[in-house]
């Protein structure tokens, strides 16, 4: 199931019907026909990305569609200097410009002039593309045909666009969680969001860098890279106090290993809980906004009192998974089914929802005061202590008697709302 899922977001991420036309005067082959590197002309470019209609361009966004970074409007000091090139220096714009890479899945070889690209993603260089639409449509006597934009165009399998994006944008300044936006596991995280309505509001997974404005799209929560990884880390990492004051560092810890496909349901629907987690608080009691990864953590624990959460943790941290048995990897998929399904009974409405917050709230406020009074450097320091009786932690933690404190399931708290 999870492979056709992925094949199917393959498809359709890395196929489209727009087909670029190089000059065969411009490009040199390497590689059997599976490698070009030259220049092409913005002529070109745009005959490519955009349509023009009675004098009309109008730009095709799948293009770029498997990009890491969308457009970031033309407002940044790069786009600017990339503009004021075009329409003050066009014929010296390849010095200056480190151009395109496109992947395709096919260079056709059968016109004598020209090779014929179809499909067409432009993995890097989406600034410069759309930096040159911008000037085409609004400079009248545009040189588009004079234009030189330096260009690689590769044939890729699969398993290559990954790589092939990644490893062209490592030099660009990109942070290593924009670098992974692209894999394979974000897009199914984002085609996962897209499938579903949680307490029945909309979740949109922004997974690429831009300046595109959703609001007037039906979204009710935008998801980025930085909401997932704060619920993974306040959840199944249980480091719900390292999200508090070394998020940064704690996530290049343990980037590279806390994606598993396993667990694509699992990580949108702990995400839904800590967006709602945090609606929560600060619409109705913003004195707890400091503990919303706490509050987080308590709703993944206290929704799954019957699982031995430590074994997820210890298999995400774990780097070589290929470690795991068959039969120990089986065990983790049907540990993530209780706990997507716990999850799901807890927030499958907003009456379960609010109850369970509520219920948390008071057990913190009665038996946590001290969470609450952060008001020096020196008190503010309990919300870095470890929540959780890990074999590393050697301190007393700080919900060490959880269990004879939270000692309500799910059913008795509801039940109590409804005598009420």
């Amino acid at each position: 199931m999870v492979n056709t899922i992925l094949n199917d977001i393959y498809e359709k991420l890395n196929s489209n019907e727009y087909e670029l036309v190089v000059s065969r005067t411009n490009v040199i082959t390497i590689d059997a026909d599976k490698y070009l590197i030259g220049y092409i002309t913005a002529k070109e470019l745009l005959n490519c990305i955009s349509q023009k209609v009675n004098d009309i361009r109008t730009l095709y966004l799948d293009v770029f569609k498997n990009n890491i970074r969308l457009y970031l409007g033309s407002e940044t000091s790069v786009n600017r200097g990339i503009e004021k090139t075009l329409k003050e220096e066009p014929d010296k714009f390849h010095y200056y410009n480190n151009g395109l890479t496109i992947t395709t899945k096919s260079i056709s070889t059968d016109n004598s002039r020209n090779y014929i690209i179809k499909p067409v993603n432009i993995v890097n260089g989406c600034q410069t593309a759309n930096s040159i639409y911008n000037v085409s449509i609004s400079e009248t006597n545009f040189p588009d045909s004079d234009i030189k934009i330096p260009v690689r165009i590769i044939v890729a399998q699969d398993a290559e666009f990954e790589n092939i994006t990644i490893r062209t944008n490592t030099q660009n300044g990109l942070d290593t969680k924009d670098l992974i936006s692209i894999n394979s596991i974000q897009k199914e995280i984002e085609y996962e969001f897209s499938q579903k309505l949680f307490l029945g509001k909309k979740f949109y997974y922004k997974r690429q860098k831009s300046d595109e404005n959703l609001l007037d799209f039906d979204i009710d929560y935008i998801i980025q890279i930085d909401d997932i990884l704060r619920s993974i880390l306040s959840t199944l990492m249980l480091i719900p106090n390292k999200v508090s004051g070394y998020f940064d560092k704690t996530t290049s810890k343990y980037l590279d290993q806390i994606f598993d496909e396993l667990f694509i349901k699992l990580y949108t629907i702990l995400t839904v809980t800590y967006k709602s987690v945090e609606d929560y608080i600060e619409n109705n009691n913003p004195t707890f906004n400091r503990l919303k990864y706490h509050i987080c953590y308590l709703f993944y624990r206290f929704s799954n009192k019957s699982e031995k959460l430590t074994d997820i943790e210890e298999y995400l941290r774990e780097i070589d998974k290929e470690k795991y048995s068959e039969e120990e990897t089986e065990n983790i998929k049907q540990m993530i089914e209780k706990i997507y399904l716990n999850m799901y009974q807890c927030i499958k409405d907003e009456k379960s929802f609010t109850e369970i917050i509520k219920y948390l709230i008071d057990k913190i406020s009665n038996y946590y005061s001290e969470l609450l009074d952060t008001g020096t450097k020196e008190k503010e320091k309990i919300l870095y202590k470890a929540v959780e009786k890990l074999p590393r932690i050697r301190v007393t933690p700080v919900f060490e008697n959880f269990d004879g404190i939270f000692i309500e399931d799910f059913k008795t708290i509801l039940e109590k709302d409804r005598c009420h």
